[in-house]
C-alpha cells in the first residue's frame, strides 16, 4: 500500500487555524458546522503534534472565553454550542499531546454544567428558537470558571507535563499559553477555506481513506507521523 503525503506549511497551518476561528464565531452556524469544525480541529492536531505548536491550544482557550461573553452577534444557543466546541477542543488537544491530567477538568465542566450533546439539541426544541435560547442562557449563566479550570491553571498543568524543558523555556511557554489567540489578518472564509488552507499534496493514486502518511512542513523540512 503506497502512502499518501499530506503537506502543510507553517503559513498554511496559521491560515487553517484562523479559518477555524472565523468559522467558529460565525452567527450563521448550525449544529453541523460545529461538528465539522471539531472534526477538522482533530485532524489539524495530527499535523501540529510534530511542530511543537501552541496556537491550537490558544485557539481553544480563547473560544471558551468568547463563548462566555455576553456581548457579540451570537445568540445564546450559539454561545452554548461554542462553549461545547471549545471544551471539546481542549480535551482533543490534551489527548493528542498526552497531557492526560488536563482531560478531567474541562470534561467535568462540560458534563456538569451543560449536560447537553450538541448533536441532540433540538430533539425537543428547535436549535436557536426562543425556547432553546432561554435554556442556553440559563445553562451559560450557571457556568463559573473555577480557579483550577482557569487558563492559567491549565497552562501550569501543560508545562508540568512536558519534559526536558529548562526553567526559562517553561516560563516562556506558560506565558505564551495564557495569551489570546490572534488570527491572521487575512484568512479564507466560507466552505472553501479549508481547501485553500491545506492544498493537500497527494503522492499516490490511492484515495486518502486507503492510506495516509501526514507531513507538516517548515520550508524544506518534512515530518512524517
Amino acid at each position: 500500500m503506497e502512502a499518501v503525503s499530506l503537506r502543510l506549511s507553517s503559513r498554511q497551518i496559521a491560515l487553517l487555524l484562523s479559518s477555524l476561528w472565523a468559522q467558529s464565531i460565525s452567527p450563521a452556524n448550525m449544529l453541523e458546522n460545529y461538528e465539522a469544525i471539531a472534526h477538522t480541529y482533530s485532524l489539524v492536531l495530527l499535523f501540529l503534534r510534530a511542530k511543537n505548536s501552541i496556537h491550537e491550544v490558544q485557539l481553544a482557550f480563547s473560544l471558551r472565553s468568547l463563548s462566555l461573553m455576553d456581548e457579540g452577534p451570537l445568540v445564546p444557543a450559539l454561545h452554548r454550542s461554542l462553549f461545547t466546541l471549545a471544551i471539546s477542543m481542549i480535551i482533543f488537544s490534551s489527548k493528542a499531546y498526552n497531557i492526560l491530567p488536563l482531560v478531567p477538568c474541562p470534561k467535568a465542566a462540560l458534563l456538569d454544567k451543560m449536560a447537553v450533546n450538541p448533536g441532540s439539541v433540538g430533539a425537543s426544541k428547535a436549535h436557536g428558537s426562543k425556547e432553546d435560547d432561554e435554556c442556553a442562557l440559563k445553562a451559560l449563566s450557571q457556568i463559573k470558571i473555577a480557579e483550577d479550570h482557569a487558563r492559567e491553571s491549565f497552562a501550569t498543568i501543560i508545562v508540568k507535563s512536558l519534559e526536558n524543558l529548562s526553567e526559562s523555556e517553561t516560563s516562556i511557554l506558560r506565558e505564551q499559553l495564557v495569551l489570546e489567540f490572534v488570527p491572521e489578518d487575512v484568512c479564507p472564509l466560507g466552505a472553501q477555506m479549508l481547501v485553500d488552507a491545506t492544498r493537500l499534496d497527494f503522492k499516490s493514486n490511492e484515495s486518502p481513506e486507503e492510506a495516509a502518511v501526514i507531513s507538516a512542513t517548515d520550508d524544506d523540512t518534512f515530518l512524517d507521523l
